[in-house]
């Protein structure tokens, strides 16, 4: 997970700051441009659908770079089918035009073999391009959708999810409150499926454990949110949980910093986004908690090294300035990417060395809606029966879910905004509680909990002290009124 804090307060800063994000652009431009390209008609394809990035943000494509590093992989193994290599075709979507998602997916069909779909990053978009692949046959795995609706085996039939869902995130963050006696929370979400996904998961998960005493609506259409400040704290609580993708979060908080004094020190907030940017004028976020996903290797659990290593050497061989020297430090996503096209790969060989066939082809890709997979049968009961040891950990599914089953458990940290003890001025990203279980197992009644690392938390204020979630009345006026009856 990439997290991105820039503590600046004068124009010199912020000059620089400009100048560091036009040098980044332009080095992943270069990266890019470095990664081989593939348009013709002697590879079979897997499309990647990943988001648009946003040339502000200092953060690599990490998704997108263990993709190709998996397509690379399969190409340097010689893994073939009916003679040809994979190869793939990268295609970027904004996350809320599932239009123009289904549009690049169909020019993709008509121009390229596409044996299998990667993506999107969107719940949103994924719903309409399963429906799609559903009729195709395709199947689409998402290395990053969260959305509880998704799970639907009957519904979302082609679809296979490597990453948690959102339900396993809300009862994640129902231990939190549990750990330090939370009654009580504010929830902001943006106005999509994925935001109203979330709230749905967390309202049923908290159930009648935690209130959720106001609930606050981002406009996506506006950008903005409505009365904010008051809904806040006219607010009996005084905890806030965001659930927004990163670029809104960053919107959020921003909107917040510039109605003040609804961050710290009289808010605690939780953000639930990965890979966020973040520029920074003040210090209201410190105490600011962030959950993330990590993979199993971070808790020492098995994962399969020799497949990474192989992966990481050929991201080093084409963008070795993106690539991390540490492999515990690549985003839990972007090993879900990798997996999920490892995954295709092996499915498809499986399925050639079943058939004697041509267990390769998609007809009628001269009109996307009438394209179908040959064996699209015997290739689903594959990946719905397969097992495999992946960077991300054991990789498997059934017939009845959408859902992977986590065979070692799952694996999250809290992240906390901290004062630098060498700088004052500058916040820093702190590891302070970690937290695994199995899906089998997780719910308000199992005895899995976070547990402290090494560092303790520094909570809003700069305080040792956990934070109420609940207003005090200190400082405020009470009128008493007594009536006497007689």
């Amino acid at each position: 997970t990439v997290f991105a804090l820039v503590y600046h307060d004068s124009p010199k800063q912020k000059d620089e700051m400009m100048n560091i994000q036009q040098e980044n652009h332009r080095v992943r431009e270069i990266a890019m441009i470095n990664w081989p390209s593939f348009n013709d008609t002697s590879y079979i394809y897997i499309l990647g659908l990943f988001l648009k990035q946003h040339t502000s943000m200092l953060i690599t494509p990490e998704e997108r770079a263990m993709f190709m590093s998996a397509i690379l992989l399969s190409q340097k193994k010689n893994i073939t089918l009916n003679g040809k290599q994979f190869a793939y075709r990268l295609e970027e979507t904004n996350g809320h035009d599932i239009i123009d998602a289904l549009d690049r997916t169909c020019l993709s069909i008509t121009e390229n073999q596409i044996l299998g779909i990667v993506g999107p990053t969107s719940s949103y978009e994924t719903k309409t391009l399963v429906h799609f692949c559903n009729r195709s046959g395709l199947p689409i795995l998402g290395y990053a959708t969260t959305e509880p609706d998704l799970s639907d085996r009957n519904i979302y039939q082609t679809f296979y999810r490597m990453s948690p869902s959102d339900t396993i995130i809300a009862e994640v963050l129902l231990k939190l409150f549990q750990k330090y006696d939370w009654n009580s929370t504010n929830i902001i979400y943006q106005s999509d499926s994925y935001g109203q996904g979330g709230l749905r998961a967390l309202t049923e998960v908290f159930g009648n454990a935690i209130k959720i005493s106001c609930v606050i609506k981002y406009d996506l259409f506006t950008d903005q949110i409505e009365n904010f400040r008051r809904q806040l704290e006219e607010s009996p609580s005084r905890i806030v949980l965001v659930w927004a993708t990163s670029e809104i979060t960053t919107n959020i908080i921003e909107l917040a910093m510039k109605e003040g004094n609804i961050l710290a020190p009289d808010f605690l907030w939780i953000l639930t986004a990965a890979n966020l940017w973040m520029q920074l004028n003040d210090k209201q976020l410190i105490g600011t908690l962030l959950i993330r996903s990590v993979s199993p290797q971070t808790f020492d659990m098995p994962i399969n090294r020799t497949l990474l290593k192989d992966a990481i050497e050929i991201w080093k061989t084409y963008d070795p300035q993106s690539c991390h020297d540490d492999e515990k430090q690549i985003d839990t996503y972007a090993l879900y990417a990798f997996d999920s096209a490892w995954m295709l790969i092996l499915a498809f060989q499986e399925l050639c060395q079943q058939t004697s066939i041509d267990c390769s082809s998609l007809v009628n890709t001269s009109y996307c809606f009438d394209s179908r997979l040959i064996n699209r049968k015997e290739l689903h009961n594959i990946m719905q029966t397969m097992d495999f040891l992946g960077v991300s950990g054991h990789v498997q599914f059934h017939g009845n879910t959408t859902d992977r089953i986590m065979h070692d458990g799952l694996y999250f940290v809290i992240d906390n905004l901290q004062l630098s003890k060498a700088n004052k001025g500058e916040l820093h990203v702190v590891e302070v509680l970690r937290f695994n279980d199995s899906t089998s197992n997780i719910n308000h009644k199992s005895a899995a909990q976070w547990t402290e690392s090494e560092n303790a938390i520094q909570w809003p204020g700069d305080s040792d002290k956990v934070p109420l979630h609940y207003a005090l009345l200190e400082g405020e006026f009470i009128a008493v009124i007594r009536i006497d009856s007689g």
